[in-house]
């Protein structure tokens, strides 16, 4: 997925990794596609015959769920540097010790987010991303 090169992982550093036109071009793409799928279709039918204001047009529309999605937001009063989509797609650690460990945890020096099967699917398969996810496990 051409989007998951635009975020760093690392909490407290602002994006994005590329220009601001080729971000651009690969979330109108990507909204393009999700905005036509049948499930998108299904919620923004549903939330129009209920009235509500977010489905007022498709405009309206595209425009709430690309801000719900990719508007950048301080996580603990800081840099304005994670969004919705790079939280559930690509994954969020608080430190780089975190994320060079490849160990997805819970806050506080270790990752969040990342709540996308898909995503661990290809992290698993890139042989440099050294990734390895073996469940949630309780400290005791």
């Amino acid at each position: 997925m051409a989007l998951t090169n635009n975020f760093y992982r690392e909490t407290g550093k602002v994006e994005p990794r590329v220009s601001k036109e080729e971000e651009n071009r690969e979330i109108k793409a990507f909204l393009d596609a999700v905005l036509m799928s049948k499930p998108m279709v299904e919620v923004y039918n549903f939330l129009k015959k209920k009235g509500h204001p977010y489905a007022a047009n498709p405009t309206v529309w595209a425009d709430k769920i690309k801000q719900l999605w990719f508007e950048h937001y301080s996580r603990s009063r800081g840099a304005a540097d994670s969004s919705g989509f790079e939280h559930v797609f690509i994954g969020e650690a608080s430190s780089l010790e975190a994320l060079e460990s490849k160990t997805f945890k819970e806050k506080n020096g270790e990752v969040s987010g990342l709540h996308n099967w898909v995503r661990f699917y290809a992290l698993e398969k890139n042989a440099t991303e050294n990734f390895d996810y073996k469940g949630f496990i309780v400290k005791r």
